[in-house]
């Protein structure tokens, strides 16, 4: 067993892990309130739970086709359908690391004045904004 009594942690890192923690937590609530909301058919989708064994075995063209749905961020648009609802936990989950980055280590390095630690933060929230986006994405 690993003994952490002589580890010190900055305060950096603790109020780092927190804030993730707690993203975490949220994400798996709405993750589970969303799949509740869907599969008992409390909130109209465009693709039914009963349905959407049909589409499983689509590939994305067929799929999207066939269902009206778009791909890319369009369901952050249709939160009132249950089956874009499902979409928000894995959403607050991928984006608990850049929101653990902006509300703990860039206050924490800008108060501190450790610049090359803030300009390493920043450039990766930058790559992780450019790979949420897709900018660099090359659809077929």
């Amino acid at each position: 067993m690993l003994n952490t009594d002589n580890i010190n942690q900055c305060e950096e890192q603790l109020k780092y892990a927190s804030i993730l923690n707690k993203l975490a937590i949220l994400s798996f609530i709405l993750l589970g309130i969303g799949f509740f909301l869907y599969v008992f058919n409390i909130i109209p989708s465009q693709i039914t739970p009963s349905d959407i064994q049909y589409f499983w075995s689509k590939g994305r063209d067929d799929f999207i086709t066939k269902t009206g749905l778009e791909s890319g961020w369009s369901w952050i648009l249709k939160l009132n359908q249950g089956d874009a609802i499902v979409f928000l936990g894995p959403y607050f989950l991928a984006m608990a690391t850049l929101i653990s980055y902006l509300f703990s280590l860039v206050p924490a390095f800008i108060c501190k004045k450790d610049i090359p630690y803030l300009l390493i933060t920043i450039l990766q929230i930058v790559v992780l904004i450019f790979a949420m986006t897709g900018f660099f994405s090359i659809n077929n």
